[in-house]
């Protein structure tokens, strides 16, 4: 932690000292100045209203931080200072040699086509979201090694984080359906497929409730595609991730 700290530091502290504020900084900043009778969180919740997570951590960061972008732009190196923790706990938990978790989680920290999370202060909250959801997986895991209160205990906050990271940023919902793969790996299929099983309803569950019953929302509003929409667009997305993979 203290490695993945001082690179943290190396790597965004010109950045917190002289950067600002981008794009949807400043929509939020103007809903927060100049709010409509029902206040920020009122906006707030039309535009991001199915996402309740996002609308509550935007009007604490507007009420805590305000104009102060410097102290918005260290809570986003901050959060992803965390989200690398806690991916090298993972990754320790599931066996890798201490040289090579901390490089995994360095390079989660580095790699240069996540660097939105932390350049651009309002998406600290995808660090958050991730970072809730790798607490969850480790929870999850030492919950199946556990019995009676304390793994019930354990699943039920796991499942819990998945839900939360959720509804605050889906970034994690097809990664955490694959997360059974770690628990088969730890305890094998059989004591796994439960758990496995049971995220991905939790997951899918907390999309379709998302979809369902929040309002459609302006800034994420949701549009089912026809089917011949999705398939016309298997060219441009097939292109576009060879065009990413070559740049990376």
């Amino acid at each position: 932690a203290v490695v993945l700290g001082l690179i943290t530091i190396v790597m965004c502290a010109a950045h917190i000292r002289s950067g600002g504020f981008y794009y949807d900084d400043w929509s939020v900043l103007e809903l927060g100045r100049f709010p409509a009778p029902g206040g920020l969180l009122h906006d707030l919740w039309l535009y991001y209203g199915q996402r309740p997570g996002q609308v509550l951590y935007y009007d604490t960061l507007d009420r805590a931080l305000g104009l102060h972008a410097s102290l918005r732009l260290a809570l986003g190196a901050a959060m992803v200072l965390i989200e690398a923790t806690l991916l090298f706990a993972l990754l320790r938990r599931l066996g890798l040699a201490a040289r090579d978790g901390l490089a995994i989680a360095a390079l989660s920290l580095t790699f240069p086509f996540s660097d939105s999370v932390w350049l651009w202060g309002i998406l600290s909250l995808t660090s958050l979201a991730i970072a809730a959801s790798l607490l969850g997986v480790i929870l999850a895991l030492r919950a199946l090694e556990s019995s009676g209160p304390r793994a019930l205990a354990l699943h039920a906050a796991s499942l819990l984080l998945y839900a939360v990271g959720i509804l605050s940023y889906e970034v994690f919902a097809v990664a955490g359906c694959l997360v059974g793969f770690l628990y088969v790996r730890a305890v094998g299929f059989r004591r796994a497929r439960a758990r496995w099983a049971l995220d991905v309803v939790t997951i899918a569950s907390t999309l379709a409730l998302a979809r369902a019953v929040l309002p459609i929302d302006i800034a994420t509003p949701s549009r089912t595609q026809s089917l011949t929409g999705m398939v016309a667009h298997i060219g441009l997305i097939a292109r576009a991730g060879a065009q990413l993979a070559g740049a990376a």
